[in-house]
């Protein structure tokens, strides 16, 4: 089982709701059945326009800032907008490909009732059941909020993000998107 708190799920389902009815995503990352950590990725538009795509890039950067925080990736979240939360084939392929253990989808059919799940995909698709815990003896931290920004964002780190952001900035103005993440901001979680 996952246990996640009620504040990294509700980072999570305030970007899919800010980005429907577009597909939107990111990476968790945590320690064995505990994610603490939320890297929302800019959705990029890759022939579908309502799919959610990540490179390359995303993977090696999604890595090495987990890494940074001691912290492992465990996989890839995304939405399913108007649908449920099941992993397509596409899905199924692109996490195998990339040796993930473990996928995330957020149905969102019923919009006010999003449906987060996860599963495990090496050897058949099985669902790990996620608990949404309280906050309470939970200490938070958003990386790029302006209160937390000299504790824990350091120029390195900063300077990743910002040249990440420029270069989607640009490929998205470039091919006439208006940019509109309606997100900002990484989250990690110390569980008591």
């Amino acid at each position: 089982m996952f246990v996640i708190t009620q504040h990294q799920y509700d980072i999570i389902m305030h970007q899919s709701h800010a980005c429907y009815p577009q597909e939107s995503g990111g990476f968790l990352g945590g320690d064995e059945n505990k994610i603490t950590g939320v890297l929302p990725v800019p959705s990029k538009v890759v022939g579908k326009t309502d799919e959610f795509a990540l490179w390359d890039d995303d993977f090696g950067r999604g890595y090495l800032f987990f890494d940074k925080h001691k912290l492992k990736l465990l996989g890839v979240y995304h939405t399913h907008p108007d649908g449920v939360a099941y992993p397509s084939e596409q899905d199924i392929k692109a996490s195998m490909q990339k040796g993930l253990k473990f996928i995330f989808v957020i149905g969102l059919k019923d919009r006010n009732n999003p449906d987060l799940r996860a599963y495990t995909v090496a050897g058949g698709v099985v669902e790990v059941p996620i608990q949404v815990v309280s906050n309470s003896g939970v200490v938070s931290l958003d990386l790029f909020s302006s209160k937390d920004r000299k504790i824990m964002l350091t120029p390195e780190v900063l300077h990743d993000f910002h040249d990440y952001m420029k270069k989607v900035i640009r490929e998205e103005t470039s091919s006439g998107q208006k940019m509109d993440f309606g997100w900002d901001s990484s989250s990690f979680t110390t569980m008591a």
